[in-house]
């Protein structure tokens, strides 16, 4: 064979070459030609159902359905079977693929699926078409159910996370459906309670995998971290034949909640909630420095109410600012003042004025009601609103706080006339206030005039991101700050009595502790305790203790002396010497000011002092001695005691509730009150101890109870009627009831009968 030519062997070359690129453009060719031909209408018909499944409309995806579908069931039915099938899955998210017809006719659609609880799945729906539609079942009411099955979830939910204090300590712990609280009902103002979702809640609810009925927070941190707390619910997404037997879907471990840190300080919070004692209102204490809250009792960021009087801060700082006023200018001393046409009265009628400082300490409507049309209604307004007004209130991030919606202190931005203004002045009419945002204010005044948000979470992605805001000028803060260090030692609150170390070591030691009148025994002893110059007074080598009695008796006799003499603004002893002899007062300086016109007997001070007046003491028919005498705090001890010996039916009678014994915060209530709102009465026998079980006749049970019909009559004069029972072996007996009367004036104690 001769060889070929270079000619033509070129030629050969480039011909091998095109053979392959031109099959490759004839297979686009086809493939295209194909892909740009129409679908078929079944084709077609799945993609609509499957977007519109996408879509939730069901609506559309009903239309696609045949006649011999649509007359088994109806369009409700059918967007009911579909939602429920979404809600057993937890569905959050359908991603259909390219609809694929099958020999049989059936058009499948292939399906991504994310769930909450049970994770992602791959499954397909095969739509089987017939009379020009789609013939439609059960079973296609999700991907990757079978003719027949029916779609079902075995739910595992995680455990919840616990809600801790500041300190780490647990405030709520334990499963939600037996949450549980260390600190018990103190900490309940501020984790809030677990309970059952508001119906138009249990959708959502159900799309994140909680099944009906489960326990989630309705309140408080248990409702603002509910999600973060429950964690992420786990278990199988189950496909269920008729005769029982299952086959898994998909299926995922649940994710155990993130525990919530607080803020809050343990001991304060017991603190504040003790001292509410279950009473109507709102406690809040929060961090001067940086506006975190430490304590949270009652309504103390819900239920906004006037603010009243301390809503004369924000007055002040507005009338300072503007120059309508200065710390010394000179009120005229009136019990009124007439502002746009209307009479405004002091409290209580009472005559009040001097200087502004005196004005602010004696929280003077007089003087206050008129700045307000001074200040006017945008100055006032803004004011305000620096201070949180018109906002909400910044406990977490704004996530959080737009889901849960917590209650703003409101002011009108548009007040009306002078004597709304007036009104609005000294926090009433529409201005409406929570603890927390008057709590808010004060860490204003204490911060330099900065306002810092009130977070009551420390978890950094929790907090709010609210940045600090300058109220006021570092001037007029300091201002604001001399007028209510003035309130604490001023008539209106009451005096407040401090103890330390004297002498030229109070700049230098700054130790100091105080308390508010009327002092007790108990109170003294805390009181002292929380100086370091309590450690002073014990015994040390040769020297010899001082005598505590005789210190304990100068602080009792101080505390004495102000609560009867409402006419003393300060007193100060210092030095006070105390040694193994006694105590001497080598220094004293009293300030005297004028007594308020028509100012109530104990009405300068915060609280009332004990009623002494009203102890009275009989003789029983069996020669017993008996003292009945308004309840003290001392007496929460022999309270607790008197409970525990009760009978269980006695006890369940008393309190409705099948308890053991009483709780802190239920001894607080019964025997911390305010002598000046309401009254109860303990009959104690002998010695103070008043109950000895180990005594001859332990069955032996002394009830008493202050009749429920108490009238209070226009004279102040007032009857108590007591009972005593003495039940022996749980049996009540007649003759063993001894009925009492007491007549009392108060103030002075008359005759009584027996």
């Amino acid at each position: 064979m001769s060889p070929l030519t270079p000619e033509v062997e070129r030629r050969r070359r480039l011909v091998t070459r095109m053979v392959p690129l031109a099959l490759i453009a004839l297979i686009a060719f086809i493939v295209g030609a194909s892909a740009g031909a129409p679908g078929s209408p079944e084709r077609e018909a799945a993609g609509r159902f499957a977007d519109a499944w996408v879509e939730r409309d069901f609506a559309a995806m009903y239309r696609e359905l045949n006649a011999a579908s649509k007359r088994q069931i109806g369009p409700s039915d059918f967007a009911v079977a579909y939602r429920e099938a979404a809600a057993t899955a937890t569905l959050r998210a359908l991603d259909p693929g390219s609809p694929d017809s099958r020999d049989n006719g059936s058009v499948a659609v292939p399906f991504d699926v994310e769930t909450a609880a049970f994770g992602p799945l791959e499954a397909e729906v095969e739509l089987p078409f017939a009379d020009g539609g789609i013939a439609w079942d059960e079973s296609l009411v999700f991907p990757g159910l079978r003719r027949g099955e029916q779609l079902e979830s075995d739910v595992e939910l995680a455990p919840r996370a616990s809600i801790l204090a500041g300190d780490g300590s647990p405030l709520a712990v334990g499963p939600a459906e037996a949450r549980a609280h260390p600190l018990g009902s103190a900490a309940i103002d501020v984790t809030g309670e677990i309970g059952s979702a508001e119906e138009d809640e249990m959708e959502t609810l159900a799309r994140k995998g909680f099944p009906p009925g489960t326990p989630v927070g309705v309140s408080g941190l248990e409702q603002a971290f509910n999600a973060r707390l429950a964690g992420k619910p786990g278990g199988k997404l189950l496909a269920v034949e008729a005769g029982g037997s299952t086959r898994t879907l998909a299926e995922a471990e649940p994710r155990p909640g993130a525990p919530v840190k607080t803020t809050i300080d343990p001991d304060l919070q017991e603190a504040a909630v003790s001292a509410l004692a279950g009473r109507l209102g709102g406690i809040a204490v929060l961090d001067a420095r940086n506006g975190d809250v430490r304590a949270l009792a009652g309504q103390a960021f819900s239920a906004p109410q006037p603010p009243g009087s301390t809503f004369k801060t924000i007055t002040t700082t507005a009338a300072l600012q503007k120059g309508v006023v200065s710390l010394d200018d000179e009120f005229e001393i009136t019990d009124g003042a007439n502002v746009g046409g209307r009479f405004i009265e002091n409290a209580n009628g009472e005559y009040c004025g001097g200087t502004f400082r005196e004005a602010f300490a004696e929280s003077c409507n007089a003087d206050f009601a008129p700045l307000g049309p001074k200040i006017g209604n945008d100055d006032l307004v803004s004011t305000a609103e620096r201070f949180g007004f018109n906002s909400p209130p910044t406990l977490y991030a704004p996530e959080i706080v737009a889901e849960v919606e917590p209650a703003e202190s409101t002011i009108p931005t548009e007040i009306g006339e002078e004597v709304d203004l007036g009104v609005s002045a000294i926090g009433q009419g529409e201005v409406l206030a929570t603890p927390l945002e008057m709590a808010s204010v004060a860490q204003t005044i204490g911060h330099g005039g900065v306002r810092e948000p009130t977070s009551i979470v420390s978890n950094k992605k929790l907090r709010p991101d609210a940045k600090p805001v300058r109220v006021m000028s570092k001037k007029i803060a300091s201002e604001l700050t001399e007028l209510m260090v003035g309130v604490v030692c001023d008539p209106v609150f009451g005096p407040a009595i401090t103890f330390g170390t004297g002498g030229t070591a109070v700049e230098v030691h700054a130790d100091r502790a105080v308390a508010l009148p009327p002092l007790n025994a108990m109170l003294v002893e805390d009181l002292v305790g929380r100086t370091r110059a309590s450690r002073l007074l014990g015994a040390f080598r040769r020297m010899p203790a001082a005598d505590r009695a005789a210190l304990d008796e100068v602080l009792l006799r101080v505390s004495e002396m102000v609560c009867e003499l409402p006419a003393i603004r300060e007193a100060d002893i210092n030095p006070l010497l105390v040694d193994e002899a006694g105590a001497i007062a080598l220094d004293a300086r009293i300030v005297v000011g004028r007594e308020r016109a028509g100012m109530a007997r104990y009405g300068h001070m915060a609280i009332h002092p004990y009623p002494a007046h009203l102890v009275a003491e009989c003789t029983l028919a069996n020669g017993e001695r008996v003292t009945v005498r308004p309840i003290r705090p001392e007496d929460a001890e022999l309270e607790q005691a008197f409970v525990k010996h009760l009978s269980s039916q006695a006890r369940y009678f008393r309190f409705m509730n099948a308890l053991s014994e009483l709780t802190p915060q239920m001894l607080a209530r019964f025997t911390q009150i305010d002598y000046d709102r309401e009254m109860a009465f303990i009959a104690v026998t002998g010695d103070e101890g008043a109950f000895d079980a180990s005594g001859p006749d332990p069955a032996r049970r002394t009830r008493w109870r202050v009749s429920p019909n108490l009238t209070w009559f226009p004279t102040e004069y007032s009857k108590f009627r007591l009972q005593w029972n003495h039940d022996r072996q749980q049996e009540y007996r007649s003759d063993d009831s001894l009925w009492l009367q007491f007549e009392f004036l108060l103030g002075a104690h008359a005759a009584h009968k027996f």
